[in-house]
This record gives structure tokens, C-alpha cells and sequence, in this order.
């Protein structure tokens, strides 16, 4: 490759390594892009084997792996980790909701905080027996709080898993 630069001042086209300049930013060489045309809102430039192209929509996902549709699915996602180890692996102080003066935020540490008109809503059952120790919609999961009311009297009692055993206190 010889060393030329060229620039059109009357189109504003940049090229290196080509006597003319035929596109925006056209590069000649090895592993440097080569004309992709005129730059279109929505377009990726990628790899397509043997040179740079521009991309956009369902062709574009797929070239960069996110599937077909405008709605991909991801197995993971982590946010300042490299291999997430769960859904979503956030390392780090998070925010949920407007981040400014409604939401629940979680330290690094995992403490829970709620500001503004967020809040914290334990999970209530309706149904006539009290809820045993487990994972199931009618029972109480380890470290869970919830709120039961028995639908035979319509008490209503705040109940908590402790390490398999649930203790229940009647609310007045």
C-alpha cells in the first residue's frame, strides 16, 4: 500500500491508500475498513469474511449474534461482571425506577433501600390453612416474610420462615 491520504473538500470524503476519494472514510490495507457507503442512521459496520459492510436490522442482529427478531433474548446478563452467575448479575450499588426520587436501590453490600414513593410489599395469602415451610404459592420460603389471612375466620397474621419453621403472630 503507498502512503496517501486524500481528502475531497467538496464532498468531505477521506481516503487512505487510494488515489481518489470514494467514500466517507475509505481505508485500504490490511484489517481496515474499505468504503461502507454512505452512513445510514441504524447501520453497524461488521465483518462479513472477506471484508467491512454496513449492516442494519434483522441482518444486523444476526451478524452480531442477538437472533433475528427486535426483541432478543438473552441467557444472562451481567453489568460490571464478566460471567454473570445469575439472570442479572449486577456487581455494584443498583437503582430501580426514576434513580432520582422514587426507587429501591441495592448497595453493593445488599442492602435494600426505598426512596421517595417506593416501598416495600410482602407477599399475601389468602387461604384457610397456615402457611407451612417451602417454596410452593400457599407456603413460606426460608427468610420470607408474608402476610396470611386465614379465610375461615379472616384473622390476619404475619408469618416468617426461620430456618425451615414458621412463626406466626396474629396481627390486631
Amino acid at each position: 500500500m503507498s502512503n496517501i491520504i486524500h481528502l475531497n473538500r467538496t464532498t468531505g470524503d477521506v481516503t487512505l491508500g487510494q488515489l481518489t476519494a470514494n467514500g466517507l472514510l475509505a481505508l485500504d490495507g490490511d484489517k481496515v475498513v474499505s468504503s461502507v457507503g454512505t452512513p445510514t442512521d441504524g447501520n453497524v459496520i461488521v465483518g462479513d469474511g472477506s471484508t467491512w459492510v454496513a449492516e442494519s436490522g434483522a441482518t444486523a442482529r444476526t451478524s452480531l449474534g442477538l437472533g433475528t427478531t427486535d426483541s432478543p433474548q438473552f441467557t444472562a446478563v451481567g453489568v460490571g461482571i464478566p460471567v454473570p452467575l445469575a439472570k442479572l448479575d449486577v456487581v455494584g450499588t443498583s437503582r430501580f425506577g426514576d434513580s432520582a426520587t422514587n426507587y429501591t436501590g441495592i448497595s453493593a453490600t445488599g442492602d435494600v433501600s426505598f426512596a421517595g414513593s417506593a416501598g416495600f410489599y410482602p407477599r399475601v395469602l389468602d387461604q384457610t390453612d397456615e402457611p407451612a415451610a417451602g417454596t410452593g404459592a400457599t407456603q413460606c420460603d426460608t427468610g420470607e416474610a408474608v402476610i396470611w389471612t386465614d379465610t375461615d375466620d379472616s384473622k390476619c397474621y404475619l408469618c416468617y420462615n426461620h430456618g425451615g419453621t414458621v412463626k406466626t403472630v396474629e396481627l390486631g
